[in-house]
């Protein structure tokens, strides 16, 4: 029955890809388990690092993510969470207690601990090095840049050792952790996925180039001592004594004595029923990491004869282990951390659990709110009013997988992949509710809303428009059946345009939504993925062949008018004024330049670490939903109009309020308009004529409301279009002031940024700048201030006058016993 299931496998991944190359099928489809790490080692392609950018910046992230890999120090667990560095207290195992967080830029696929240090293997990011002497407050203290994609670590001897793909086991000194160098490193015959070092050699597990044996006795000058080809694909290695145990994968446990290093011999091995991706091995007991298969616990004790002891099947896809005190912790991908009690290894018994993220698809902002669809764990709801920090409210679990989520009022329109639309209540972001599901027959790929529907792209079912008018029991109004895959869609006023893969772009007419009508089909050279629409073009994420521009003047003769290819393969588009956001999936995202759509050029990019698969624009951020390493804010975003500063104020009559702006950039510029926004009376517009002028504007709203609102800020292009730009809040006029510390703007600055605060009574105020490390860096004020709102302004400089570097500073306020604190970003 194992043959015959491993040759089921076999056939299955040989036609998938099989139907890649023809064209049926696209790699996303492909990239689900079983086969998932097979398809992303395949065809990864991105030659830039995490944090290489241009005209854009990183603001802020959520990191959660799936779990790859932990590492235990007794009870104390260090496991990734996306992209970050997690550690938990597992003493009591059924409540598993977080002790401290702290985030690299790329996922964390590979850990080990010696002393007060945890390595981490980040991807793209190569080594990460995390103090954990205080378990509460990590903090990264040096890293390396590796050539590759860092997939395994250890260390030993004051060295690193770092599996890094095709580019074999690099060698970083580490015996000063904040200043970590590549002092060697060495090629091996393939893939280094897996590394463990043992007796002054390190063990590679090198996929298809099977078991690496290398001589490290001068680090400086590796050595391969010996190999042994395995039967598989060799994923990972644990080496205790003169045996090394080996994860090969479909060819399950291989047991090989390196006694002979230039003669390692297999002893013995065992079939496992899925893929084996890892291996510890604890006496004459070995324990695997079977994927899909969970753990399966072999007895080696003859290791001519292994035979299997007990298997566990955990929820997810098992791709770490580590054992303590007769305890096996689990890495269970989008399931976190499964903790499983072996004491009596023939009846293994889950004990705990932590949760850990998912793959982040979709995003869309709402107000302060973030909302992201999760391929394996539905919907999540984000607080965004503090974009560097975007803090978890609630999550709603949904039967299919997340592809992209539209925000409509309370409600979020998820589409759920085979599952179809799921129509969830999100009033209560705390707990959001399911209130329908409508079936889509095909995948439910992408969804947008006007009005009253719905517009899905539905793989092989092509478009689905569904009224949800009664939310609690929308219907289908009409559909238009495709001979392609729809990925994509965008709505324009009646007409419906859809990323059809290898179909192109189609252009739909829905005036009637139960009889919509094609009106073109313009067949892109790639396979369309994503659409967008501003003014009378269409602008098409066209996979290999990037950005797609296309004139739909005559909606029923479509013209392509310019393109720009990326750097890997576009997935996503979003259209924000002159740019073009393209989510370029494993090189992050890519800006281009649209205000001549006949020669758009790349303005700006930034290599988010893991795969942007879609991204959206609110205001002054572009949101990425960043696949296994969360969802990344990034900043600086490219807009016609580039605002120094926003503010309101009531003067002392207390109904007039004056709005104040100055704008230091701008292009392609008509004018502003003002809007108060108000939950209660919606969005009205002050300004009976456009307002124009230079750079400083100071408008005298002389008919304010009493009560507290909002100002919204929009700048109007020479093409009439309008585009949101900033917000400012007035209070009532019976505030009573209280402590607190409002932030600084801009954030991020450079070089002066000015931070506001609030005094509830009048007494002394202390304003101080400190370093990450704690460390005092300036104090801006000492003084009796009244009651009220103040501010001071910081230039970026220490107490002696001297620039501070780019990093993260924290303000502090202290008054009347009261402290508050705000995060500030200083980037040169």
């Amino acid at each position: 029955m194992v043959v015959v299931k491993k040759l089921q496998i076999l056939t299955s991944v040989i036609m998938l890809l099989l139907c890649v190359c023809a064209g049926t099928l696209s790699a996303a489809q492909v990239n689900s388990d079983p086969a998932e790490w097979l398809a992303e080692t395949e065809y990864l392609s991105s030659d830039r690092w995490t944090g290489d950018k241009e005209n854009v910046s990183m603001v802020g992230r959520w990191p959660d993510g799936p779990c790859y890999g932990v590492v235990m120090d007794g009870a104390i667990g260090y496991l990734g969470n996306g992209g970050s560095m997690e550690i938990v207290d597992f003493t009591d195992p059924a409540v598993p207690v977080a002790l401290g967080k702290v985030m690299v830029p790329g996922p964390v696929l590979g850990l080990d601990k010696s002393g007060d240090y945890v390595y981490v293997a980040a991807w793209t990011d190569g080594l990460r090095i995390i103090d954990v002497s205080n378990p509460a407050l990590p903090i990264e203290v040096g890293s390396v840049a590796t050539p590759q994609y860092s997939y395994d670590v250890t260390v030993a001897g004051g060295y690193a050792y770092m599996a890094d793909y095709r580019n074999g086991v690099r060698v970083i000194d580490v015996s000063n952790p904040a200043s970590p160098v590549e002092v060697g490193s060495i090629l091996t015959d393939n893939r280094a996925h897996g590394i463990d070092s043992e007796g002054g050699y390190v063990y590679v597990a090198d996929w298809s180039g099977g078991l690496r044996i290398i001589d490290v006795a001068n680090p400086l000058t590796p050595v391969e001592a010996g190999f042994l080809a395995t039967d598989d694909s060799a994923f990972h290695v644990d080496v205790v004594g003169n045996v090394a145990y080996v994860a090969d994968q479909m060819g399950g446990l291989r047991i090989v004595d390196v006694t002979d290093k230039a003669n390692p011999v297999e002893l013995g091995f065992f079939d496992t029923d899925f893929y084996a991706w890892e291996v510890v091995a604890v006496g004459t007991l070995v324990y695997i990491a079977d994927g899909m298969d969970g753990l399966v616990v072999i007895d080696v004790s003859d290791p001519a004869v292994p035979f299997e002891v007990a298997s566990f099947d955990t929820p997810g896809t098992s791709s770490g282990i580590d054992y303590s005190n007769g305890t096996v912790y689990i890495a269970d991908y989008s399931h976190g951390v499964r903790v499983i009690d072996v004491t009596t290894p023939a009846t293994p018994a889950e004990i705990g659990e932590y949760e850990c993220g998912d793959y982040s698809y979709g995003v869309a902002v709402s107000g302060n709110r973030l909302y992201v669809a999760s391929r394996r764990d539905g919907l999540h709801i984000l607080d965004f009013s503090l974009p560097d920090e975007p803090v978890l409210l609630g999550s709603c679990d949904t039967p299919g997988y997340g592809y992209r989520v539209a925000i409509s009022g309370d409600l979020a329109l998820m589409a759920d992949n085979a599952i179809g639309l799921q129509i969830i209540d999100v009033n209560n972001p705390l707990s959001p509710q399911i209130l329908s599901t409508v079936s889509t027959g095909g995948e439910a790929r992408d969804v947008v809303v006007q009005g009253n529907y719905a517009y899905v792209a539905a793989s092989y079912s092509g478009l689905v428009i569904v009224d949800f008018t009664n939310p609690a029991a929308p219907q289908v109004a009409g559909s238009l059946a495709s001979d392609f895959y729809s990925y994509g869609i965008a709505v324009a006023d009646t007409l419906v345009f859809i990323a059809d893969g290898g179909g192109g772009l189609r252009i739909v007419n829905v005036a009637t939504p139960s009889a919509p009508v094609e009106l073109a089909i313009l067949d892109t050279p790639g396979s369309a993925w994503g659409v967008d629409i501003q003014g009378s073009y269409a602008y098409v994420a066209d996979n290999n062949n990037g950005l797609r521009i296309v004139d739909f003047s005559d909606p029923a003769a479509p013209v392509e008018v310019g393109s720009v290819n990326t750097v890997d393969s576009a997935r996503d588009v979003v259209v924000a004024s002159a740019f073009a956001y393209i989510s370029d999936y494993n090189d992050g995202l890519r800006i281009i330049d649209i205000s001549d759509s006949t020669a758009p050029y790349e303005y700006g990019f930034y290599d988010t670490g893991g795969r942007a698969m879609s991204a959206t624009v609110a205001g002054d951020y572009i949101i990425v939903a960043d696949d296994r390493n969360g969802v990344a804010v990034l900043g600086n975003v490219p807009i016609p109009v580039l605002i120094s500063f926003f503010n309101a104020d009531r003067r002392e009559n207390g109904n007039d309020v004056c709005v104040s702006w100055a704008i230091s950039y701008f292009e392609n510029h008509a004018g502003f308009n003002l809007y108060r926004c108000s939950n209660d009376w919606g969005q009205q517009r002050v300004n009976d004529t456009l307002i124009t002028g230079g750079t400083t504007y100071n408008y005298i709203d002389d008919n304010a409301p009493s009560c507290e609102f909002e100002y919204l800020l929009t700048e109007v292009a020479d093409n009439g279009m309008e585009m949101p730009l900033n917000r400012a809040s007035v209070a009532a006029v019976d505030y009573v002031p209280v402590f607190n510390l409002e932030g600084n703007f801009p954030n991020p600055f450079n070089p002066k940024t000015t931070i506001s605060f609030t005094l509830p009574v009048q007494g002394r105020a202390r304003l101080l700048v400190y370093d990450v490390k704690g460390r005092l860096v300036r104090q801006l004020l000492d003084s009796n201030l009244p009651a009220g709102g103040h501010s001071v302004d910081w230039n970026g400089r220490d107490a002696a006058g001297e620039e501070m570097a780019s990093g993260v500073y924290l303000a502090r306020l202290l008054s009347e016993g009261e402290i508050r604190e705000n995060k500030m970003i200083l980037i040169r």
